[in-house]
């Protein structure tokens, strides 16, 4: 025990895992504490803080299938949160058997489910009644402040709304993907104002396709710029599209979440109530939304090892953990410049390959030639190193997704491209340039080309 650490917390067993994930890189990282009863409200507050991940939850009491459990951020509690829920669930499997656990949350039962699936755990929950409430147009506007978005860059039929599936989330639909891909914000500022209206998150989403959905969550009220993925938020969504007829009215699917906005396999799905159910699973994030797939995006961060459940016992150790304090130093200097170097490759690689293509030289050269893009940004124009979205080609069909961050000597904006390719050409449905601060979209089509 820590010297200055509460006895309650020393009276039960700390683990740290990834939720949504085997390999602890990947999926969400969230503490579990295990005890015979709760320690202290500001015994759970300080262990929340010093591992500094988004959630920790803690349970008690060590049997039976009915425990109560509490949620908390580095800053202060939260009503619920489904990758911690999720943690615990393998916790409780592996500690006190497979089976079916009723968790007492702060806003209802959970229940949550356990089986071994070749050999590992695997747990579901069932998220509390999705519900939804209007957004005061002075919320939005605040927010849409903070977030440096014009109300004319919100998605008409996506209209805001706080969403609840647990916690509160205010949802904000994005008109074009580069609007989602720049996030910054006034930290204390949002967290002040998300906090005197309850809010966990922010869902900010853009419709990449009719069923696909990109996602980022801002979370300052919790003490973080951006949680890499939620639970919570994920079942609120679920519900949100539901409310607005933009699922069908029963059947499951897949919701997923990666930094390149792909999809990735896992379990999951919402049950035709619009309810959420989501598994730990080998790889990546699955979150249902009945017919839909939600992707995150979100920066790139490192986490501390958690991949497995640290406990009062010492497993025997294997040769690399004998001996890796001696093959460290020998192996970093030479496998360090090796693997910064591939990464490099495929990193320019790739955006090599987007630059090159047909819609990338297409959009930049309309871009630098428009009177009023040069008039606002100044001549000459030039495309940045780094760029995102996708494009894809087989044979004579293919289509492009791509936000191209470009400047010159007056400004800088992003240069938002979507199109399609049939039968060997290109046509365009979005092509404009959205300048950074105020202003409005300078459109570099009139009708689809």
């Amino acid at each position: 025990m820590k010297p200055d650490a509460h006895p309650a917390i020393d009276a039960g067993t700390l683990h740290r895992l990834t939720a949504f994930s085997d390999d602890p890189a990947g999926g969400n990282p969230a503490g579990v504490w295990n005890g015979p009863a709760l320690p202290p409200v500001e015994a759970m507050q300080q262990l929340a803080a010093e591992l500094g991940y988004s959630e920790t939850a803690f349970l008690a009491p060590l049997v039976g299938d009915e425990r109560t459990i509490r949620y908390f951020s580095p800053s202060c509690e939260v009503p619920f949160c489904g990758h911690a829920t999720i943690a615990s669930g393998v916790v409780l499997g592996t500690s006190s058997g497979m089976g079916t656990y009723r968790l007492q949350t702060p806003v209802g039962l959970v229940p949550v489910s356990v089986r071994l699936e070749n050999g590992r755990p695997v747990a579901a929950l069932t998220s509390v009644e999705p519900r939804q409430e209007p957004a005061s147009t002075e919320l939005v506007a605040a927010v849409l402040a903070c977030l440096g978005w014009g109300a004319g860059e919100l998605d008409p039929e996506l209209p805001p709304l706080k969403a609840f599936a647990g916690s509160w989330h205010l949802v904000l639909a994005a008109r074009h993907a580069g609007r989602l891909a720049r996030l910054d914000y006034p930290f204390e500022v949002l967290r002040e104002l998300m906090l005197a209206e309850g809010l966990l998150t922010l869902q900010l989403i853009w419709r990449a396709q009719p069923a696909l959905f990109q996602a980022r969550n801002p979370a300052p009220s919790c003490g973080l710029r951006e949680d890499p993925a939620t639970g919570s938020a994920a079942a609120a969504l679920g519900g949100y599209l539901r409310a607005l007829a933009q699922v069908p009215p029963a059947g499951g699917s897949r919701c997923c979440r990666g930094s390149d906005g792909a999809p990735q396999p896992s379990g999951g799905d919402h049950s035709g109530d619009g309810r959420h159910r989501g598994e730990r699973h080998r790889r990546g994030a699955d979150h249902a939304l009945d017919g839909l797939q939600v992707s995150w995006t979100g920066s790139l961060a490192w986490a501390r090892p958690s991949g497995t459940a640290m406990t009062g016992d010492s497993p025997s150790r294997n040769w690399w953990q004998r001996n890796w304090p001696w093959v460290v130093p020998l192996g970093c200097a030479g496998s360090l410049g090796s693997v910064l170097g591939f990464i490099a490759l495929l990193v320019f690689g790739v955006f090599g390959l987007m630059k090159s293509s047909a819609p990338y030289k297409e959009a930049l050269g309309r871009a630098q030639a428009d009177p009023l893009v040069r008039s606002r940004l100044g001549s000459p124009l030039q495309g940045g190193l780094f760029l995102s979205g996708q494009v894809s080609t087989n044979g004579a069909g293919g289509s492009a997704n791509l936000a191209i961050p470009i400047s010159g000597p007056k400004g800088s904006g992003t240069l938002v491209v979507q199109a399609r390719k049939a039968r060997g050409e290109w046509t365009y449905s979005t092509l404009e340039v959205q300048p950074d601060g105020p202003g409005a979209p300078i459109k570099l089509i009139g009708d689809a080309l």
